[in-house]
């Protein structure tokens, strides 16, 4: 009786395969006569089993033996001919011990130790103002504190020691990927919070933290990846206080190398199917955020439509520069979507933690799995306080996103089986055209009203960038399988025509040129397009995919924006018009006639 209720548990694999510290040998040895035995028969069973990272926590959790197995299960690839399921050339260290630092974590905490003190402050005191609500319960910092306690007191990586974490540096032309569990990403996203930095190395994430919050004070990126462990301390939570492993999440770039020969091999092959257009009649307008479903029937692409998220087995594509994050270093929200993206994308954000030398993630970069985790978010906003153009904004009350995807999908992952949330984030670069071409003399205003004809001269280049991101044989051949199962759909908004300033007629057939040539390898993808009067990046210019001109004119009416979009330059054809006259032709048909858009003043 007084064994039923003393504080054990079973050992964990790690401690299986090093019997000498055996936690079963070790209470075996303070025990004897028949308590002696019945220990013994708990190690035995347990190590014929092997039900889990912890035994017993993995049953007071609810799992299944076959789940149990599988539990803490973590996967790094460096290159193609190195990627095994958890392989020890991974391992790096952590300076300090997070058990020790688990010790150190207490409820009532005033200070972290990898956040700067005054901008702790304003995050604490924003958070006890207003604590904010998730699944019917009031999320107090007190609580996630008890929660980052938890993941910091055990490592969720199978088979490894106290300091050990897997890791891989996202750098370089091979191929890479990251694959861990929502509970190991907590453990990443713990450490750093608390200022424990990898031997050796400066990963992304720590220094982002110190730079954005002590040499700046930025309360962003602390009140995303705050956000993201308040949400994972109630979906985590199991029997008994038992933390289960959560999702999986992949994170992974492609082969980079030149794919022009690869797509344009494909171009006789492929036939043009009509993607889905959100919206050309009624293009997206009203009050910034309150996005009601458009015509085409789908939810907005970054933020979801009212309370629904966007749709499943959608990839989010964020308009990326060089890095994933852009220029904000990670830090806040911006007017421009790839630097607010990763705020309230807070997984994105933490895999930073898997670049070294402080950098950030470089682009094209894939997360599989992803999820929106703080309100508030959307492509369409305003010049009117309080957004101001702002591409999103965190919410004062309520921020932590109560309406999160749930719907997951399993996929083969080097032969195991995992599950994953049905959602992706893709980030992709386009040209700058004004780098590209030496001699280019178009001003901004000309850029806004695609009057450049540099604009209309990059479309190869665009074409291979599109094509890198988004083509499952640049990947690893250890997760191509879950890409085509996680991307059935491409959703965009002016990719290539935001804060580059690119023509966005020109961009809307090379999205949809390029993402019906990926479809050789099986993706059969389609493209989801999101045509907004007032993007907050070059807001208006998107009005010109609609043509008309009376289309083109009213949706630049409606996003207030006639003092920098002008009509006059709206021209006769429309999107509509283009998948008119290519639907149903192959994709060397479109690529020809890119070739004959002529130049400005008429629109492509």
């Amino acid at each position: 009786e007084a064994a039923r209720d003393a504080p054990w548990r079973f050992a964990t694999p790690r401690e299986m395969a090093a019997p000498r510290r055996s936690v079963c040998r070790s209470v075996g040895m303070l025990l004897a006569g028949t308590a002696v035995a019945l220990v013994a028969v708990g190690c035995l069973w347990f190590r014929a089993g092997r039900v889990g990272r912890l035994g017993r926590t993995a049953m007071a959790a609810g799992l299944s033996a076959e789940e149990a197995s599988s539990s803490g299960s973590w996967q790094m690839c460096g290159s193609t001919e190195s990627c095994e399921p958890e392989s020890r050339e991974y391992l790096q260290f952590y300076v300090s011990s997070p058990l020790a630092l688990a010790r150190q974590v207490e409820p009532s905490m005033t200070s972290l130790p990898g956040v700067g003190t005054e901008t702790f402050g304003k995050v604490s005191s924003r958070w006890a103002a207003a604590p904010p609500v998730f699944d019917g319960e009031s999320v107090t910092l007190d609580k996630v504190f008890t929660f980052m306690k938890a993941v910091l007191s055990e490592n969720p990586f199978r088979g490894l020691e106290d300091k050990e974490v897997p890791w891989v540096d996202f750098h370089g032309e091979q191929p890479k990927v990251a694959m861990i569990t929502q509970l190991q990403l907590a453990y990443i996203i713990a450490n750093a919070l608390m200022g424990n930095t990898l031997q050796g190395h400066s990963d992304g994430l720590s220094h982002a933290l110190k730079e954005c919050t002590v040499s700046h004070s930025h309360e962003g990126i602390v009140m995303s990846q705050l956000s993201v462990l308040a949400v994972l301390r109630s979906e985590l939570a199991g029997a008994g206080g038992a933390l289960g492993d959560g999702k999986t999440l992949v994170g992974a770039n492609p082969f980079l190398k030149d794919s022009k020969a690869e797509w344009k091999s494909r171009l006789s092959k492929e036939i043009l199917e009509a993607p889905v257009l959100c919206d050309p009649d009624a293009p997206q307008v009203g009050p910034p955020f309150d996005q009601s479903a458009p015509r085409c029937g789908l939810t907005e692409f970054m933020g979801g439509s009212g309370s629904a998220a966007s749709p499943d087995f959608q990839a989010l594509t964020d308009i990326a520069g060089g890095v994933v994050g852009g220029g904000a270093k990670l830090c806040e929200t911006a007017n421009s979507q790839d630097e607010s993206l990763v705020i309230f994308y807070g997984e994105v954000l933490a895999f930073a933690f898997f670049r070294d030398g402080g950098d950030m993630l470089q682009v094209p970069w894939t997360l599989l799995g992803s999820r929106r985790y703080l309100n508030s978010l959307s492509g369409q906003t305003s010049a009117d306080p309080p957004y101001r153009n702002g591409c999103g904004l965190i919410d004062g009350q309520n921020w932590l996103n109560n309406d999160i995807r749930q719907n997951t999908v399993d996929v083969r992952i080097s032969g195991s089986v995992v599950s994953l949330y049905a959602s992706s984030f893709v980030a992709v670069a386009s040209t700058a055209y004004w780098a590209e071409k030496a001699d280019n003399k178009c001003t901004l205003e000309s850029a806004q009203n695609n009057q450049c004809k540099a604009q209309r001269e990059t479309y190869d280049t665009d074409i291979s960038l599109w094509f890198q991101a988004y083509e499952p044989t640049a990947y690893d051949p250890a997760v191509r399988e879950a890409f085509t199962t996680v991307v059935k759909t491409v959703g965009t908004g002016p990719w290539g025509s935001g804060v580059w300033w690119g023509d966005s007629q020109m961009y809307f057939m090379v999205m949809w040129l390029a993402t019906t040539l990926t479809r050789s390898s099986g993706t059969k993808a389609q493209l989801d397009m999101y045509i907004y009067s007032h993007f907050c990046e070059n807001p208006g210019n998107q009005c010109f995919v609609l043509g008309g001109p009376e289309a083109c004119a009213d949706c630049i009416s409606a996003g207030q924006m006639g003092w920098a979009i002008y009509p006059s330059n709206c021209g006769t054809s429309g999107v509509a018009d283009i998948v008119k006259a290519f639907e149903g032709k192959s994709a060397g048909d479109l690529y020809g006639a890119l070739g004959r858009a002529g130049v400005p003043p008429a629109q492509a």
